[in-house]
């Protein structure tokens, strides 16, 4: 898929988003990404939590699925709640100061986002 294939460029996420997709002799991708799944859940399309025989899931748009228990994937989607209401009173009101709770909302996306790294 990419020019100039190096292991070290190829995480263990199977998620990539990008920037914008070339196509000549074949596709190519450019200014790719690759993700983790809890980027995916707090920033990506909204998710739906379902259990099948045991297995945990999460679907998100209707065609991707995420390994989550589901009291992560409930955790994960009230804290995106937070950061989404965080956001559009931020888009009203830029200029205002940070409440604490937006700064501990954004604390947390970002210790979400860190523990994944792993």
């Amino acid at each position: 898929i990419c020019h100039g294939q190096d292991d070290d460029l190829y995480p263990k996420y199977r998620w990539a988003v990008y920037h914008s997709k070339v196509k000549t002799s074949q596709t190519f991708l450019r200014d790719v990404s690759y993700i983790r799944p809890s980027a995916l859940l707090l920033f990506g399309s909204d998710f739906t939590i379902h259990c099948v025989g045991g297995d945990r899931c999460v679907s998100l748009g209707g065609w991707m699925t995420v390994a989550v228990s589901p009291r992560s994937a409930a955790l994960l989607r009230q804290l995106r709640y937070r950061f989404e209401d965080m956001i559009a009173r931020r888009v009203k009101n830029a200029s205002a100061s940070m409440s604490a709770e937006d700064s501990e909302v954004l604390r947390v996306c970002t210790a979400v986002l860190e523990a994944d790294a792993d």
